[in-house]
Formats: C-alpha cells, structure tokens, sequence
C-alpha cells in the first residue's frame, strides 16, 4: 500500500468511526493498531483527520526487472 492510499484509507476509516460513534455506537476496536481509545479521542482523531492537508500523491519508481 502506498503512503498516499494509507492516508486515505486511514482518514476514510476515522471518517466512518466518527459517523458511528455519533449514531449510539458503544465503542470502536481496531485490531491492527493495538492502540485503544475512548470515544472521545476517537472523535478527536476524526476531526483532526478532516481538518489535515490530503498528502500529494507519490509516483511510484519502475524498478527494472534483473536478468
């Protein structure tokens, strides 16, 4: 996954979060960063997600196939 597309997933995931935990939902759990917070910081993420600059989209390098 590229630095760009991790970006965007991760704010997208923040995004969807947020939008559940406004709705009545308990709690959230993601299991791949082994980080547990609170409602409350969740939201907080969420915000500063939004309110972060969306990085420039990188150009991926050809690496040559060896002989």
């Amino acid at each position: 996954m590229t630095p760009g597309i991790a970006a965007a997933t991760s704010r997208r995931l923040l995004e969807v979060t947020a939008a559940l935990l406004r709705s009545g939902a308990a709690a959230v759990k993601n299991e791949s960063s082994g980080v547990a917070h609170g409602r409350n910081r969740w939201l907080a993420l969420s915000e500063q997600a939004a309110e972060a600059p969306t990085p420039a989209p990188r150009r991926s390098r050809t690496v040559p196939a060896s002989a």
